[in-house]
């Protein structure tokens, strides 16, 4: 996976569960914490990102942005929406992000918001980048 192509950002945990991955990155100014989600994603790796995104958001009181880049998900588990639907709780959370290159994925977020409420689903890194800016 590549890493965000803007400066700031500060390679941390790398999750791993069976055949997914996540790679967390983190930017102090202004604070934003980007996963990047490969292969297949379990609950298991979601709650482990969330703990780490918990721990970030009470680190920024003032607010900051979470972004999702999902291009490189090939399968998740039906139960993740109970997980992500715990994002928007998270403390001190501004702008929560998502990145699918898929324009059926982008539809069925888009429609599911009321279940999964990202503040923004977008195709490219460098449009999440204008939305957390």
């Amino acid at each position: 996976m590549k890493e965000p192509p803007l400066g700031g950002f500060e390679r941390g945990e790398t999750l791993t569960a069976g055949l997914g991955e996540l790679r967390i990155f983190r930017r102090r100014a202004p604070p934003a914490f980007w996963v990047e989600a490969r292969g297949i994603i379990t609950p298991d790796l979601l709650r482990q990102d969330l703990a780490c995104a918990e721990r970030f958001g009470v680190e920024n009181p003032r607010g900051w942005s979470y972004v999702a880049d999902a291009t490189a998900v090939r399968m998740v588990h039906p139960a993740n929406v109970l997980e992500l639907r715990r994002i928007p709780a998270l403390p001190n959370l501004r702008r929560y992000v998502v990145i699918t290159r898929s324009r059926a994925q982008r539809l069925l977020i888009a429609s599911g918001r009321w279940l999964v409420s990202p503040d923004a689903v977008v195709a490219t890194t460098e449009e999440a980048l204008e939305q957390i800016a």
